[in-house]
């Protein structure tokens, strides 16, 4: 029981930070303004031209060698199975990340629950440490008493 314990806890510590991580950025994604982009679609507009200059397209989404090609073929990228965007199972992920489920905009609860995550690891990990703390100081007390006895 007591090797479980230490494996539950250094698991979490472990996946708490990356959940952390998830978590903030994910925010900032959502509310750039956070780190004080001047608009909501600025840290959109870098991530696509970011993507389109990736698949040899410019930030226009026009192909280098296709001048005739248009932003439709960014959504294509994001959505590689093709068809409708909202049906299909990327457009549901996207959706669910967005905080865009059933056509409503959900984006405050999704900001919710990020910075509910945020506090939920911050304190999980203040927890785990002060438990490190405490098991760091009974081994030092245990091992004052074999010598003392």
């Amino acid at each position: 029981m007591k090797n479980t314990r230490q494996l539950h806890l250094w698991i979490g510590i472990i996946t708490s930070l990356f959940i952390l991580i998830e978590a903030a950025t994910g925010l900032i994604l959502s509310e750039p303004w956070l780190i004080g982009s001047q608009s909501h679609g600025e840290g959109r507009k870098m991530v696509m031209s970011s993507s389109a200059t990736t698949a040899g397209q410019n930030a226009d989404g026009q192909g280098e060698n296709d001048s005739n090609s248009s932003n439709s073929s960014n959504s294509r990228m994001a959505f590689p199975e093709g068809g409708n965007q909202q049906s299909s199972l990327m457009g549901v992920i996207r959706g669910l990340h967005e905080g865009k489920i059933a056509g409503s905009n959900l984006r405050i609860v999704v900001d919710l629950t990020a910075v509910g995550l945020i506090v939920l690891t911050v304190t999980g990990l203040t927890l785990s440490f002060k438990t490190l703390r405490a098991q760091r100081i009974r081994r030092k007390k245990a091992i004052l008493d074999e010598q003392v006895s």
